[in-house]
Formats: structure tokens, C-alpha cells, sequence
């Protein structure tokens, strides 16, 4: 499956938010997203997911495109979850207002996040104390220029 994923930031911050994903795949800190379906473009399906996830509706003209790619999980959401899977993806940025923040918090979708821990912003340093997966780092550290 192609997916769409959307990483809300604070430039002026360097922060990037993340929120703890409890179903599969992809458990822990992550940013937000969902396949896309054959009909929509990338940016289409990055609203659309990040709207379903979220109950906020954000312009397409916000999105950055930031990474494309290709990824295998172990496991899935669909039956049989076991057998892993094979996608491609494109991660947009989303610069954020506190505002948002605290909407999206609120408006998690409580099947796929803990909407009780919320929307948390993480600069690199807490990243690395959370000991977040290698994407999460390797985007951030494109983002903000920051790679070591």
C-alpha cells in the first residue's frame, strides 16, 4: 500500500509532534497518516487521513513535502496482522499553532491513539531520551538541519 503521514512542527521551536500510536503497525511515538485510496493524489490523502485522525480539516497549500519512503513493517492493522507489510510513503509538514495542538489532542482517534498523553512536542534531545525509531530521527534531523 502507498501511505500519507503528516508531522506536525514548531519551526521556530524545532519541535516536532508526536503522539503514542497504540495499534498496529507502528506502536509507540509516531506522527499521523493512513493509506491513501487509489482515486487521490498524495496531498488529498494526507488531509483526508490527517482530518479522520484528527477532526481538524487543514489546507492542502500547508503541506511540505518532506520524505518519501519505503518501509516493511513485522506486523499490520488488516487480517492476517502476522504476515507484515511492504509500503511506500510520502510524510508531509504541518507547521502547527498551539491552538491546534490542543485540538488535535483532544481529537486523537482513540482506536489508534493514546488520546490521553495527546499531541507531545520532542526536540532531538528528547527524542533520543524516548529512544524513538531511526524514521522519526532521520526526519527530524532533515527538517532542521540538524544531523550529526
Amino acid at each position: 500500500p502507498a501511505c500519507t503521514d503528516i508531522v506536525p512542527i514548531n519551526v521556530g521551536r524545532e519541535m516536532v509532534y508526536l503522539a503514542r500510536r497504540i495499534s498496529k503497525p507502528g506502536r509507540g511515538w509516531w506522527w499521523i497518516g493512513g493509506r491513501m485510496l487509489p482515486h487521490e493524489t498524495k496531498e488529498e490523502a494526507a488531509a483526508r487521513n490527517f482530518e479522520r485522525e484528527t477532526r481538524l480539516a487543514i489546507r492542502q497549500e500547508r503541506l511540505k513535502l518532506v520524505a518519501i519512503y519505503d518501509t516493511r513493517t513485522k506486523d499490520r492493522a488488516q487480517i492476517p496482522q502476522d504476515i507484515g507489510c511492504h509500503m511506500v510513503g510520502y510524510t508531509f509538514a504541518l507547521e502547527v499553532t498551539e491552538a491546534e495542538v490542543a485540538a488535535i489532542s483532544r481529537n486523537l482517534d482513540k482506536k489508534e491513539y493514546d488520546r490521553e498523553t495527546g499531541l507531545v512536542a520532542f526536540d532531538r534531545e528528547q527524542l533520543l531520551r524516548e529512544n524513538v525509531t531511526q524514521p522519526i530521527l532521520d526526519l527530524y534531523d532533515h527538517i532542521f538541519g540538524t544531523g550529526v
